[in-house]
């Protein structure tokens, strides 16, 4: 949801636009119902990505956030900065790409 009040801001103007647009929220909602909690690691919970994963985040590019996410610039930047909190889905790959490892090892 905090993602599409991010596009909001940016409508798009074109029938061109509006399509990518409703393919990529499309794309979107069916990894979200795809995905189940049972998916992520024990150790990778709330306090963990709030404590460890979303500090180092701000050494993280941008664009390796939204590459790695497959979301836009803009809001990988809301990612970084903590303004927004990904979906669950996505703490592995930022944990990863901010270096934090499985507590396990």
């Amino acid at each position: 949801m905090a993602q599409l009040a991010v596009i909001r801001h940016s409508k798009p103007q074109s029938a061109k636009s509006k399509a990518r647009l409703s393919d990529v929220m499309s794309k979107h909602a069916v990894a979200i119902s795809w995905w189940s909690p049972a998916n992520l690691p024990e150790w990778l919970n709330e306090k963990v990505y709030l404590g460890e994963i979303q500090p180092r985040l701000s050494t993280v590019k941008v664009k390796s956030i939204s590459t790695e996410l497959g979301v836009s610039a803009q809001y990988a930047s809301h990612i970084r900065s903590g303004k927004q909190r990904p979906h669950r889905r996505h703490w592995e790959k930022l944990a990863t790409l901010a270096g934090v490892r499985s507590h396990a090892d």
